[in-house]
């Protein structure tokens, strides 16, 4: 919509703390963003909240982002790392939920085999030596 000039002028403006160039920015591409997200991610809530923390850290950010594309390109490629990001958070996070559930049921499994081997034993001790002998060879 606006120019690399034009960019670089509202960047400026942004980085000089205007929230009301960084409300015309905000305006102008949230629902441009979000469609993008919505297209990859089929959620409409979820590229919302992706496109709100994309503009939330160029708003923190603003002092450290130095412009070598237009304004739209550098917005496009912040939300879609953040959706990337997303993507990576959620993919770890049911992983080590299913592996400490695999691990629980594995200790439990092994307890209930350490308590049925120590039934054993202590059922074949009980047993007469002849019988004994041929669980315990000597």
């Amino acid at each position: 919509m606006f120019g690399i000039v034009d960019d670089k002028r509202l960047f400026d403006a942004i980085k000089d703390n205007s929230q009301t160039v960084f409300k015309v920015v905000y305006e102008e591409y949230f629902a441009k963003l979000t469609q993008f997200i919505t297209r990859m991610s089929r959620d409409e809530d979820l590229a919302e909240e992706v496109v709100q923390r994309t503009m939330i850290k160029v708003w923190e950010q603003r002092d450290k982002i130095i412009l070598t594309t237009s304004l739209k390109s550098y917005l496009y490629k912040v939300s879609y790392n953040e959706y990337l990001m997303y993507l990576r958070k959620k993919s770890k996070f049911p992983n080590i939920e299913d592996s400490v559930i695999e691990a629980i049921d594995e200790l439990e499994e092994e307890n209930e085999n350490d308590i049925l081997l120590d039934k054993i034993r202590k059922e074949i001790d009980n047993l007469p030596p002849k019988m004994s002998g041929s669980f315990y060879p000597e």
